[in-house]
């Protein structure tokens, strides 16, 4: 995994759609970064929502 990640790259590790992955965003729930026109995921905050996502008993 790279340290910034790419939303089609991030949308892949995530498996949602980029439309699922842009709602997300804009509930705040994965705080995403502009570079230029590119739209980039910090390594730590895919990890840091991974962990906030309900676990099945």
């Amino acid at each position: 995994m790279n340290i910034l990640n790419t939303v089609k790259d991030t949308c892949s590790m995530l498996s949602m759609s980029r439309t699922t992955f842009y709602a997300i965003v804009k509930a705040g729930e994965i705080r995403a970064v502009k570079l230029g026109n590119r739209t980039l995921v910090h390594k730590d905050e895919i990890e840091r929502f991974i962990g906030s996502l309900a676990r099945l008993e």
